[in-house]
């Protein structure tokens, strides 16, 4: 009963955690004005796993928003 509480506690907590793609990735991703509002929806819930406090002291952080606008900026200026 012990060992199913701790797998209970373990699966629930992993369907809980959110993912959040490498600035690398987010650069990379190709921008489809077919999909604009699908694409647009992905980076704007990117942008909110984005730490803002940590913005201006960790630079993986920063790197990581400036994809995120980048891509978002891209998506409505290429995608009227």
């Amino acid at each position: 009963m012990k060992y199913l509480v701790i797998l209970l506690s373990l699966a629930l907590t992993a369907c809980a955690t959110q993912h959040r793609a490498p600035a690398g990735d987010i650069r990379g991703v190709y921008i489809d004005c077919t999909n604009r509002a699908a694409f647009e929806s992905y980076f704007n819930r990117q942008l909110s796993l984005t730490d803002m406090q940590r913005i201006e002291s960790d630079p993986q952080e920063r790197q990581y928003y400036a994809a995120i606008k980048d891509r978002l900026w891209t998506l409505r200026s290429v995608c009227h």
